[in-house]
């Protein structure tokens, strides 16, 4: 049985972890410089902790009334756990706490699992953006998706 996660916010420390998450899960991945300017600048970063381990981890971008899902990630050995959903549910509170309109995001149109997940919380599509991800086998495109979070939106 697996411990109960911890959500907590992104040290510093927690740097070298999340960068080998990263690079492992993505061919075009963030250099572990982009985690410590999202730290340095005061933007939410997070990382799902078991036993001591960092396991996943989540980035956003707030601006205005707009909370832009810039990253969620879960390490392979741990994917099909109920992290990144965990995750998701903790940006959705915590951006609705703070009364954002929408949460909005970009996804490989190849990632099922993630579309999956997103449509299963209330994500709505919004459309595409081309040749938006450099993969190994060539560009491909994100769907891009939004949450309303305020009913006058």
């Amino acid at each position: 049985m697996i411990e109960e996660p911890i959500i907590r916010r992104m040290l510093i420390d927690d740097i070298v972890a999340v960068d080998e998450i990263e690079q492992s899960a993505y061919f075009e991945a963030w250099p572990a410089s982009a985690f410590f300017d999202f730290i340095r600048g005061g933007h939410p970063c997070y990382v799902l902790v078991i036993k001591r381990r960092i396991v996943a981890y989540v980035v956003w971008h707030e601006i205005l009334d707009e909370c832009h899902l810039l990253n969620l990630c879960v390490a392979s050995d741990f994917r099909g756990c109920g992290f990144a959903a965990a995750l998701l549910q903790f940006v959705i509170t915590t951006v609705r706490e703070k009364d954002l309109a929408r949460i909005i995001l970009e996804v490989r149109a190849s990632n099922v699992p993630a579309i999956h997940l997103y449509e299963k919380f209330g994500f709505k599509q919004m459309g595409l953006r081309k040749n938006y991800y450099i993969t190994a086998n060539g560009p491909e495109n994100a769907i891009t998706y939004q949450l309303l979070l305020l009913k006058n939106v």
